[in-house]
């Protein structure tokens, strides 16, 4: 059996007309090529594959390396996207917190407030009370109206004497 070898552009290119053992060279227009030239090998009628030069394998490598440090880079784009995700939801819950915090804060200022002017307004009634007290507690009052009552007793007693000489 002869030594058979197809050559020609990648549009003839016809696996299925290949028999087994057959090579094919593609001159130009292989789109799985970055050059657009490409052997390949026929094992059974229909079934072909790509046969890869050192050139080629470069190639490959180089896209593939490509390849992975991109999905590298996405997925450290997509850990830090996911990180900035929950450290905003953190951020929002923390305000939110704060906010309610800051609420009750003032909520209990005002009560504060309330509270003192209850307590100046009961400390006036206090020193009101005090003030009409002043003088029963050590008897200086006691002693004074008793004072005042004499003198009206005595006072009366002159009355009532002078009445009783003058209807004698």
């Amino acid at each position: 059996m002869a030594i058979q070898n197809r050559r020609g552009d990648y549009a003839d290119f016809d696996p299925q007309k290949m028999l087994p053992g057959e090579w094919a060279t593609v001159l130009s227009g292989d789109p799985n090529s970055a050059d657009g030239m490409s052997v390949y090998m026929c094992f059974k009628a229909g079934i072909v594959k790509r046969m890869a030069t050192y050139e080629d394998m470069v190639e490959n490598v180089q896209a593939v390396s490509g390849d992975a440090i991109a999905a590298q880079i996405q997925a450290a784009i997509d850990g830090a996207i996911k990180a900035c995700e929950t450290a905003t939801a953190s951020a929002n819950t923390a305000r939110a917190n704060a906010d309610k915090a800051t609420q009750a804060a003032n909520d209990a200022a005002s009560l504060a407030s309330q509270s003192k002017t209850d307590a100046d307004a009961a400390t006036e009634r206090a020193i009101a009370a005090a003030e009409a007290c002043e003088g029963l507690t050590d008897n200086t009052r006691v002693a004074a109206l008793e004072k005042q009552m004499a003198q009206v007793i005595e006072t009366l007693k002159n009355v009532l004497s002078t009445e009783s000489e003058e209807s004698a």
